[in-house]
């Protein structure tokens, strides 16, 4: 078995962010470390993925087919990173991949506080059903 990682640090205007890929077969797994605001060393790096790789939560994709590129003409190469550069879109599939994740979690802590939001309505609807009742309570 085949099994390939890859970190990935970007500055994202305030923090410095690790996107941690796992590629393991047919499995491919990402995983986003927020670093800190200033520039991480490579011993700190070492040291934060000895000591908290078992804390980080992978979220798993079923990948495809893995491509290899072929052998890239040098100039076009280049016009293609300065149109990548221009982009304000997720530029990577890892990067992809947690800004779906992210857009999933948005609509689940949507949809549990309008229910939460509901309930508080209702209880409080019923309350004001009881106080009501005991107003006209023995009249």
């Amino acid at each position: 078995m085949f099994v390939q990682s890859q970190l990935t640090i970007i500055f994202d205007g305030s923090f410095y962010r690790g996107i941690f890929e796992v590629n393991s077969g047919k499995n491919y797994q990402v995983e986003q470390i927020i670093l800190g605001s200033s520039v991480p060393s490579l011993p700190q790096l070492c040291g934060y993925l000895n000591h908290h790789y078992h804390q980080l939560h992978f979220t798993e994709v079923a990948q495809t087919t893995v491509k290899h590129p072929n052998k890239i003409n040098p100039k076009r190469q280049q016009r293609a990173v300065q149109k990548q550069l221009k982009q304000k879109h997720p530029v990577t599939k890892a990067q992809a991949v947690l800004q779906t994740e992210f857009e999933q979690k948005k609509v689940q802590r949507k949809r549990n506080h309008s229910q939460l939001k509901r309930e508080h309505q209702q209880q409080q609807f019923e309350l004001k059903q009881q106080k009501r009742k005991q107003k006209h309570r023995g009249h």
